[in-house]
């Protein structure tokens, strides 16, 4: 890690994701990678349920998918038994739907 000192240093808005194997020692770590973000293994389902009362009520749950270990992502790294360090940036905001919306508003 010494290799590290120093950077990112002065660097705006970045979170640094580590994920660090669940090994019983630190000698069944192979190493450490750079890595991206993977696609979750779950997905979110809406489901409607009907009240006496006539309500509508709408339930979000977390239905689990076979998982997706793709090359140079964190799930990958860990499954290797490697220590993953993705850099991330927190502001999720998609700009090319917010234009659309902006403009389909502006009518």
């Amino acid at each position: 890690m010494e290799d590290f000192q120093g950077y990112p240093s002065g660097e705006r808005n970045l979170v640094l994701n580590v994920n660090v194997p669940d090994v019983p020692h630190r000698e069944f770590l192979r190493g450490l990678r750079i890595t991206e973000l993977g696609d979750r293994f779950y997905v979110t389902g809406v489901r409607e349920i009907a009240q006496s009362n006539g309500e509508r009520v709408f339930v979000f749950e977390e239905v689990q998918r076979d998982p997706l270990f793709l090359e140079n992502s964190d799930f990958e790294a860990v499954r290797e038994n490697r220590v993953s360090v993705t850099p991330l940036r927190p502001n999720l905001t998609d700009y090319l739907v917010r234009r659309r919306l902006v403009g389909i508003l502006a009518r």
